[in-house]
């Protein structure tokens, strides 16, 4: 019985070794760039208790050799800037709120 166990061991063993094959992966890696373009006029004075609003564009475009995925994080000071502020895409599509942008 020991024999046979070892028998079909070895055997196992021989097999696993004479039938493995080595397997060679390339990665590459490509240069992603993006370029931030922020365009907006600070109005001269900001008072807390008016509603100070001013428009500001920001564009976000891929500039690098391989197309890519860009994820942006917007941070605003308060809420109500949050609410009034809206987003929109290249194919002009938009979101009439940041809150509903996920």
């Amino acid at each position: 019985m020991i024999a046979v166990l070892m028998l079909i061991s070895i055997s196992g063993i021989l097999a696993y070794l004479f039938t493995r094959k080595d397997a060679t992966n390339t990665v590459y890696v490509g240069k992603g760039k993006a370029n931030v373009e922020e365009t907006f006029v600070k109005p001269p004075k900001l008072t807390p208790d008016e509603n100070n609003i001013y428009q500001k564009d920001v564009k976000i475009k891929n500039t690098g050799e391989n197309p890519c995925f860009i994820r942006v994080f917007l941070d605003f000071s308060d809420s109500k800037v949050k609410q009034n502020s809206w987003i929109s895409n290249q194919e002009g599509s938009e979101k009439p709120n940041v809150n509903d942008a996920s």
